[in-house]
């Protein structure tokens, strides 16, 4: 479930925003239906990669520290 949720991140920040930091968009509810993944687990996957300070969350706005180990998530789950 991590991959998934690191794949939209890194398609947002690559492929749309094209920066390391964006507003988000979308609601968690949305990235939910994305990812085919409950609510809950979105938020709590969010939690887990702002505390291993892979990301930065301010209100909706996201920014990507740790793009390399979002890679690796990315790919591996």
């Amino acid at each position: 479930m991590h991959g998934r949720l690191a794949d939209i991140l890194l398609c947002l920040s690559q492929r749309i925003f094209k920066s390391e930091s964006f507003d988000l968009p979308l609601s968690r509810s949305d990235l939910s239906d994305l990812t085919s993944m409950s609510t809950e687990s979105v938020i709590r996957i969010m939690k887990d990669l702002k505390d291993d300070k892979i990301i930065e969350i301010s209100n909706k706005s996201i920014t990507l520290l740790d793009i390399p180990r979002l890679i690796r998530i990315s790919e591996k789950g």
